[in-house]
């Protein structure tokens, strides 16, 4: 039996070459994605801490609205009667 050509084993050595670059290369994105990981966690944390914090500011806000509507609707109602007693005051004089 006669021994592999010298292209053969250069062609064997560049796939083992080959296949321990892609092993580091899957285990280093392995890494990267365990540190995105870690940081989405920390995120999805604080973000739910503000939305804890912006929830009852919401709720106020709707209600100052509200208020505010309402407010608006009496000044309107106020507006017309006095408008109808001073034209009902012109009227006498």
């Amino acid at each position: 039996m006669s021994s592999p050509s010298a292209e053969v084993l250069v062609a064997i050595a560049l796939a083992g070459v080959c296949g321990m670059v892609l092993v580091a290369s899957l285990v280093v994105a392995a890494l990267i994605m365990r540190q995105i990981s870690h940081r989405l966690v920390a995120l999805h944390e604080a973000l739910c801490s503000i939305g804890t914090i912006t929830d009852p500011l919401t709720d106020r806000v709707a209600g100052i609205a509200g208020n505010v509507h309402n407010l608006r609707e009496t000044a309107t109602s106020l507006s017309q009667l006095v408008s109808s007693r001073t034209a009902a005051a012109d009227v006498r004089h």
